[in-house]
């Protein structure tokens, strides 16, 4: 009778190593594991824009408020006045002129006269407008410079939002990798779970010694150890997540993996809105200069005064109008110091602008080298993956055939899964050189 068993042996092969090849490849496609809603990075980052807005929104309504106070020069001061005093002399005195017109004057005595210290009572009230005419562009330098620094608040306030969706890109892909390492190990342990049964049954069947369990199991040991410290690490990274964009996630929340296969960004991102605040900046101190450096110009301003003074039952009408003229001749070197100080905080903004884009500019380079390293990482990885799943399957059928131990089916696996992990490792590369040319 003609024995079947190498035929039996090689359908088995065959099948193993189709069954094989197929779960290489949905490992390959989803490296993680796929349970609950999966988690846009875009959601994210729409959650933590406007996260503690309100502090910046209060930074640029002061500065607001400062180009309202800086522009209220250009309007009139009014003011209403009222007082009453008591005060020895100018004691009313009617008088007659030549012409026989009846007239009062104030009259006092003097000290040893009688009547020198008795007190009279002086009463009035009246409305003051003020208006600075001209004051040769002093007040519209003021007003520009707010302005700067109203751009300067809004840069800052986008560069607290441009710095949140950072650290939640940075959290994000943390918790990719966590989760992509987690699925690898899982595969790896259940994997390692096969192995030590098929190993059990031949054990059983007095096909194999029993002191290969022994390897076995430690092997197994160890992937349940990896495979704790790997769920440890997607528990932590998701809370980071959480705190980064300032939201809840679902217990059984996942990443979005099909980031790891997204292509590079087109074209040139923006300057940094940091520039953008450095340069608001920069011009509200150049303003501040050229305020003080009219700080000798004359200033014209006109006054208007109406109203009434009053002594005893006498009312009698006031009122004033003016036009002045003041120039400035000597404030102690005030004006000039703090047009000196204006002038060398505006030359260290625009030093500090010029290496914010030398950084920008350095970061970028980096960026785009990560990015093409990165991609070369992928296709040396996926190479090494497929040569280590063909490593695999060698070793599973001399194990199968008896030609080999069971360590050595587990060692080609283990070199699978770290192969894996370098495919996972590039992948995050590249998606975190996207994310940064994306800024």
């Amino acid at each position: 009778m003609i024995s079947n068993r190498p035929v039996t042996k090689r359908v088995f092969v065959f099948a193993a190593r189709l069954l094989g090849g197929a779960a290489f490849l949905l490992a390959a496609l989803h490296p993680g594991a796929a349970s609950g809603a999966v988690v846009r990075l875009e959601t994210l980052e729409a959650a933590a824009a406007p996260l503690r807005g309100g502090a910046e929104d209060a930074h640029v309504a002061a500065a607001a408020a400062d180009v309202d106070l800086a522009r209220s020069a250009y309007l009139p001061t009014i003011a209403l006045t009222a007082d009453a005093s008591v005060a020895p002399g100018g004691r009313l005195v009617r008088v007659t002129d030549t012409a026989g017109d009846e007239y009062l004057v104030p009259g006092s005595r003097t000290i040893g006269e009688t009547g020198a210290l008795v007190p009279e009572g002086r009463y009035g009230a009246g409305l003051s407008v003020q208006q600075k005419i001209y004051d040769f562009g002093r007040t519209a330098a003021t007003v520009r410079a707010a302005e700067a620094q109203v751009r300067s608040a809004r840069a800052d306030g986008e560069a607290a939002r441009v710095g949140r969706v950072r650290a939640v890109r940075a959290a994000y892909l943390k918790w990719l990798a966590a989760w992509t390492t987690a699925g690898i190990a899982r595969r790896e342990r259940d994997d390692a779970h096969a192995r030590r049964d098929a190993l059990a049954g031949r054990v059983a069947e007095g096909v194999r010694p029993t002191s290969e369990l022994a390897g076995v199991d430690v092997r197994l040991t160890t992937t349940e150890l990896e495979v704790l410290r790997a769920e440890g690490d997607v528990e932590s990274a998701r809370l980071e997540v959480e705190s980064a964009a300032g939201t809840t996630l679902a217990a059984d929340a996942s990443p979005d993996e099909s980031l790891l296969d997204r292509a590079p960004p087109a074209g040139r991102g923006a300057e940094t809105p940091e520039l953008d605040a450095l340069e608001g900046q920069r011009a509200a101190a150049l303003e501040t200069a050229r305020a003080a450096s009219l700080g000798r110009a004359p200033v014209v301003t006109t006054t208007a005064e109406a109203g009434v003074r009053g002594q005893t039952d006498q009312v009698f009408p006031v009122y004033r109008v003016a036009v002045s003229v003041v120039v400035p001749i000597w404030d102690g070197g005030a004006q000039s110091a703090r047009g000196a100080s204006a002038r060398a905080h505006a030359s260290e903004l625009a030093a500090r602008g010029r290496e914010l884009r030398g950084q920008h500019k350095l970061a970028r380079t980096r960026a785009e080298a990560d990015l093409q390293n990165a991609g070369a990482r992928i296709l040396v990885a996926r190479k090494l993956v497929e040569l280590t799943e063909r490593l695999a399957r060698d070793a599973e059928d001399r194990f199968r055939l008896g030609d080999g131990p069971a360590e050595a089916v587990l060692e080609a696996r283990a070199n699978r899964a770290r192969a894996e992990r370098e495919l996972v490792g590039a992948k995050l590369a590249r998606a975190d050189a996207m994310l940064r040319l994306k800024d």
